[in-house]
């Protein structure tokens, strides 16, 4: 049979701080031996429960981690596939600029600087109007570096 000593005792007189502090006379062990061993145990006697207790908190810390970029990614609007604009749009966008529709990248620059200069804020155009023009530079900018449905 065991004896009621703690079994994290520096020595068989003297008790433990945590299952021996509290009882009336030293050695008597209120919790079970594994319980003890578990509790008072310095951190020498415990490497593999340190181990085991890291790699899921290294784990989490990489999951949550992981997890916020995507969000981030997500929010961004990075997961979702540029969609084409519509015929329409381009046919507006082209009126918008005055070029032809089998205009090169050239043709393009030279009508967006042209109408830039005109209609820009700095040189007495309205914000408005640059900005339609910007937009309709984009939309057909995309369509001359060969995204399928923007040609046309």
């Amino acid at each position: 049979m065991r004896s009621a000593r703690c079994w994290a005792a520096p020595s068989p007189t003297r008790s433990c701080r945590w299952c021996c502090a509290a009882s009336s006379t030293p050695g008597s062990a209120r919790r079970s031996s594994r319980a003890c061993r578990r509790a008072c145990a310095p951190p020498s006697r415990r490497p593999t429960e340190r181990a085991v207790l890291f790699v899921p908190a290294v784990l989490s810390a990489l999951a949550l981690a992981w997890l916020d970029a995507l969000q981030r990614l997500l929010a961004a609007g990075a997961g979702a596939a540029p969609r084409a604009p519509s015929p329409s749009a381009l046919d507006a966008a082209r009126a918008i600029l005055r070029v032809p529709v089998g205009a090169d990248r050239r043709q393009l620059r030279r009508a967006y600087r042209a109408l830039a200069r005109t209609y820009h804020p700095d040189a007495g155009g309205s914000e408005e109007m640059m900005k339609r023009l910007n937009e309709a530079y984009a939309t057909l900018a995309r369509g001359l570096r060969g995204d399928p449905g923007l040609r046309g």
